[in-house]
């Protein structure tokens, strides 16, 4: 007989809101949100060369309240996954032929003091336009990576240690983004 220990294990979410009506997230006012705080050029970072420059600031609002207990509600039911909002919220708006930087959320020079997982939620993204890229190591092959379809509403949880990307914007609409982060308790 054998015994299996799992060590280590990087584990994808992915999920749709669906909140019941008198609950109902409104994707248009968190895209007004994302959309003021570019106009308003509250950025996440004011410097032009760090990943977080075109990260548009959200601060927390009913909204992002009941994303995250929806999320939250429905890990632990269904994975026993434990998460606390850390109240990092932001908005990426990515016009046509544009890209993210692919970048780690997580503070690598801070680890104790750093989120646990990302979660990016698609609020408005045309059918079949764009991806998820997060690239990870399966302890034989390095810089492997896997590519998850966006779709509106449509979430994608994963450990803040995976470097990731949203690819080219192929449609001819500004594609936008909702991404929040969360330490595991």
């Amino acid at each position: 007989m054998f015994n299996k220990i799992i060590l280590s294990e990087i584990a994808v979410y992915i999920g749709e809101i669906k909140m019941p009506k008198n609950f109902e997230i409104k994707n248009s006012e968190l895209i007004v949100d994302i959309f003021n705080s570019k106009k308003q050029k509250k950025l996440m970072s004011d410097n032009e060369l760090d990943y977080s420059f075109n990260h548009y600031k959200i601060y927390l609002n009913k909204q992002l309240i009941q994303i995250s207990e929806y999320i939250n509600q429905h890990l632990f039911e269904e994975h026993k996954l434990k998460l606390l909002y850390e109240n990092e919220s932001f908005g990426n708006i990515y016009f046509p032929n544009e890209q993210s930087y692919n970048r780690r959320l997580a503070n690598t020079f801070d680890l104790r003091n750093t989120c646990d997982y990302v979660m990016v939620l698609p609020l408005d993204v045309a059918k079949d336009s764009c991806k998820i890229v997060m690239e990870y190591n399966d302890n034989r092959s390095f810089n492997r990576s896997w590519h998850i379809p966006l779709e509106t509403n449509k979430f994608i949880l994963f450990p803040s240690m995976l470097r990731y990307f949203i690819s080219k914007n192929l449609s001819k609409q500004a594609n936008i983004f909702l991404t929040q982060t969360y330490l595991r308790t």
